[in-house]
């Protein structure tokens, strides 16, 4: 887990988390969006997908960035979970958002 900064063309910095999934540069990465995350794969098929490059930086397009309101120099929070091998994406606001819910409902 690690929290980046994304740029202004949609690259996020990702060397730790890559490495934790175990994936190099030059694998094919592909996105979906689920109500709270954005889901990064490694990927094979001959769908839209982008390469992660040699700075280990991953590439989040436009539309995805849209839907979630993500704008650059915004923080994210980047998951990785090995077993399934998938990379979550939450933008910090979001995650500030599911935690306060979270603890407001314990009291």
């Amino acid at each position: 887990m690690t929290i980046a900064k994304i740029d202004h063309s949609g690259r996020i910095p990702a060397a730790d988390v890559i490495a934790a999934l175990n994936w190099a540069v030059h694998d094919r990465t592909y996105l979906s969006v689920s109500a709270d995350a954005i889901i990064v794969r490694r990927t094979t098929a001959k769908r839209p997908t982008k390469a992660i490059d040699s700075r280990r930086q991953l590439f989040i397009p436009a539309g995805a960035r849209a839907q979630f309101g993500i704008r650059a120099g915004d923080r994210l929070l980047l998951v990785a979970i090995p077993d399934s091998a998938i990379l979550l994406v939450h933008p910090i606001a979001m995650v500030t958002a599911m935690l306060t819910n979270h603890y407001r409902r314990k009291r």
